[in-house]
């Protein structure tokens, strides 16, 4: 997609990942302290801030969703998105197999990875058994429901950027008016009934 046929907000978002990392006090980006430089080293950053753009993409799209369950999902996506994208710019192999053997998830490594994101990895976890019930027929969540989800997972998106050490920016993205899956076609109908 060219600059030329982004909304507004899309275009912010895009240059929001075209400004250089720097820290705050220092003129240049490589003049960053050793210690993050040893940490930034250790992972792949390109694949970080690739999946970076890919969780505002996500979030882009929960803001347009017409339904609770496209935002509730979009959002989501967005939060795991961007947990991984702090693991993968951390960790040199993520996806390392724990004690039990299994392939730990992106919600474990980002607490092994970044402890100080731990309540944030609860309650994205939970809310990623959510989106898997969602996406498997469960009942459509509420408009609060997802609508807080959104917020929470922009905040989230926001920390991630911080942690990395990208700026962080506020977009103002017009948020649709979502309903839950059906509720737009029996309302008309009400309302048709009612004006009868």
């Amino acid at each position: 997609m060219t600059t030329q046929t982004m909304s507004p907000v899309e275009r912010s978002f895009a240059q929001s990942f075209a400004q250089p990392v720097v820290e705050p006090g220092l003129d240049r980006p490589d003049q960053a302290p050793p210690d993050r430089a040893r940490r930034v080293a250790a992972g792949d950053l390109d694949a970080g801030l690739d999946l970076l753009e890919r969780a505002a993409g996500s979030m882009l799209e929960a803001c347009r969703a017409q339904t609770t369950t496209d935002r509730y999902i979009h959002a989501q996506l967005g939060a795991q998105r961007a947990a991984a994208a702090l693991v993968v710019s951390r960790v040199a192999r993520p996806g390392r197999r724990g004690r039990d053997g299994k392939v730990t998830g992106v919600w474990e490594s980002l607490r092994a990875v970044a402890p100080e994101f731990g309540e944030w990895a609860d309650y994205l976890a939970l809310s990623g058994r959510r989106r898997a019930g969602l996406e498997a027929g469960d009942l459509p969540p509420a408009s609060r429901e997802a609508d807080d989800l959104l917020r929470g997972a922009e905040t989230f998106l926001g920390l991630i950027r911080a942690a990395l050490g990208l700026p962080v920016t506020t977009v103002e993205a017009p948020l649709a008016v979502a309903r839950p899956a059906g509720v737009g076609a029996e309302s008309a109908a009400l309302g048709a009934c009612r004006r009868e």
